[in-house]
């Protein structure tokens, strides 16, 4: 009896904390991520009558509601934790906590391929820019970044590991590129060589953009280029301490923070770098 009561007044207590909260001016906290603060709607006849003021009215409502933020962490924690599958449109949750966007995963399985004469204009085009650049004493170069997709790919979901990877756009460009001799720089294979052979991360799991050590080598490269290919001696950057650490800096856990999680997810260790310039 007791038992019942007690449930009783405890729903009851539960169904109003949200009204209550908000008569004391409770807060909702900030959410990461993309997030629209929706704007108590103005009425007016031609609002009500189209249903636009109603239908704006419950969106804003529901951003109101106290502890909006927390269910709604809640609720993408769960569906982390046992769906591994992310709230956040295009991203995707592979094994080991890694994070990727879909198109990443589809631009290394070739799933996003461009028609090849596409491709072929688009290049025959930039080698007539090339041309007019050289003419004017301009030298165009072309720098391939990596992604995350082509460096991680055994970190897939289990789906995308049995589909067979198709020709890719990345390789009809280094085709094309080829053909019409087109300087450029590939940091993306470069990179990939480079796996698990560097002193420190090149990719952390909670990102889908390349960590501080790997700009630093590919800012590193492009100097020793220019400076062999002009005869220049451009300054250069060298790395005066370096941070090792669970905890993510900068944008090496911007998925992660789109996702809007209760917990974090366990990352690798990312380093951060202090650089210097060495002239």
């Amino acid at each position: 009896m007791y038992m019942k009561r007690f449930l009783f007044i405890l729903l009851i207590a539960l169904l109003f904390t949200p009204m209550i909260s908000q008569y004391f001016g409770y807060k909702n906290g900030n959410l990461g991520g993309y997030y629209v603060k929706i704007q108590k709607p103005e009425i007016s006849f031609k609002a009500f009558n189209s249903l636009e003021f109603q239908n704006i009215l419950e969106k804003y409502g529901k951003q109101q509601i106290a502890f909006a933020d927390f269910f709604i962490k809640f609720s993408n924690q769960i569906r982390y934790t046992f769906l591994k599958s992310s709230n956040v449109n295009n991203v995707i949750v592979g094994k080991n906590n890694y994070l990727y966007y879909d198109y990443y995963i589809n631009s290394y399985l070739g799933r996003d391929t461009v028609p090849q004469d596409t491709i072929s204009l688009v290049v025959k085009e930039l080698a007539q820019v090339r041309d007019s650049l050289k003419a004017k004493g301009v030298d165009l170069i072309i720098m391939v970044a990596p992604g995350k997709g082509s460096f991680y790919p055994e970190y897939f979901p289990e789906f995308y590991s049995r589909l067979k990877p198709e020709i890719t756009n990345y390789e009809k460009y280094s085709k094309e590129f080829y053909k019409h001799n087109i300087n450029y720089l590939d940091f993306n294979s470069w990179l990939c060589s480079l796996k698990g052979k560097t002193k420190y991360r090149l990719f952390s799991n909670t990102s889908v953009h390349w960590g501080q050590y790997a700009c630093y080598l590919a800012i590193d490269s492009l100097t020793s280029y220019l400076d062999k290919k002009y005869t220049i001696n451009l300054p250069r950057l060298k790395i005066s301490n370096v941070k090792e650490s669970t905890k993510m800096m900068r944008s090496d856990d911007d998925v992660e923070k789109l996702m809007n999680v209760m917990q974090n997810i366990p990352d690798y260790p990312m380093p951060n770098l202090e650089l210097k310039v060495d002239s």
